[in-house]
């Protein structure tokens, strides 16, 4: 019996260490992903938007894309991510235009007629719009 409780005390003790260290971990983790380092924008720069892939509402992010391992595909350009982006270069002076590259982005009337009234906006800032 005595032997039955000193198995259960080392089982248990092990599981609570076991946990510790699994939080532990989560949060290393979590703390060295959400470490990203700030963009710096270099005088005269130029916004470039790829409309290459296809459009939704947000950005999925794919952490796997980079490895180009078959049967991944890449990842898709949020809409909400490229209109924060035009609008906030519109406000920057570093950036005196933006580059916009085609493809076949695959995108629906409405996300469209919104990137256009946000390019419509970001024009009244006196800044270019080139289209490839």
């Amino acid at each position: 019996m005595k032997s039955f409780f000193k198995y259960t005390l080392a089982t248990i003790l092990g599981l609570f260490l076991f946990c510790f260290l699994g939080i532990i971990l989560l949060v290393a983790i979590g703390a060295a992903a959400g470490s990203g380092s700030a963009t710096e924008v270099k005088e005269n720069s130029v916004l470039k938007i790829n409309l290459d892939k296809p459009i939704s509402e947000r950005e999925r992010e794919n952490p796997l894309e980079d490895l180009d391992l078959p049967g991944i595909e890449a990842g898709n350009a949020g809409l909400y991510e490229m209109k924060e982006a035009i609008r906030n270069a519109a406000k920057d002076d570093k950036i005196k235009g933006i580059l916009l590259e085609g493809g076949f982005g695959r995108m629906g009337w409405a996300s469209n007629e919104e990137l256009r009234e946000v390019l419509k906006e970001f024009k009244k800032s006196k800044k270019f719009i080139y289209s490839y």
